[in-house]
């Protein structure tokens, strides 16, 4: 499944999934190949094939970190655009990914991780959370880019737009 990944993340899709489902056939226990299928779903706009295989690759026990990661973007994105209240399963179910995600990341793949993991809670409307992430990142010395923070702002701005028009 590794090879399989690295050819998705060379945007071979093709080559990726014929080699993702090898690894699952070699081993159908093997999360990371399900995570593959899900984000490769993802990439052509199955929204509901991306999810099935990321809820396949948590069962069989996804922990690496870019996996959750991932997961918790899957799903963020197919809740996203819902008015989402703090108790919401689904924002629950995101913003715990990413904290398992975070506590695990390794140096090498912080980038990825933290990137997969602010999105994911700006689709799920917690800026707090995303405010965290940003201060950790300056905190472990670690660049954050202007923009993150102006689309911090613009996602407070957004939220107090729609608290006032309830």
């Amino acid at each position: 499944s590794d090879y399989g990944m690295r050819l998705y993340l060379k945007d071979d899709l093709e080559k990726a999934m014929r080699r993702l489902n090898q690894a699952w056939l070699l081993d159908p226990r093997n999360p990371e190949s399900y995570w593959g299928f899900s984000v490769i779903y993802l990439d052509v706009g199955r929204q509901d094939l991306a999810e099935r295989w990321m809820e396949e690759a948590l069962e069989k026990g996804l922990v690496d970190p870019e996996g959750l990661a991932s997961a918790a973007f899957v799903f963020a994105r197919g809740a996203r655009g819902a008015a989402l209240a703090e108790d919401d399963p689904a924002r629950v179910r995101v913003q715990e990914l990413c904290a398992r995600a975070l506590a695990t990341m390794e140096p090498g793949t912080a980038d990825y991780v933290e990137s997969r993991t602010m999105m994911a809670l700006g689709m799920v409307a917690d800026a707090d959370g995303v405010e965290a992430l940003l201060r950790n990142r300056e905190a472990a010395g670690r660049t954050v880019a202007p923009e993150d923070w102006e689309r911090l702002e613009g996602l407070r701005s957004a939220l107090e737009s729609a608290a006032a028009e309830r």
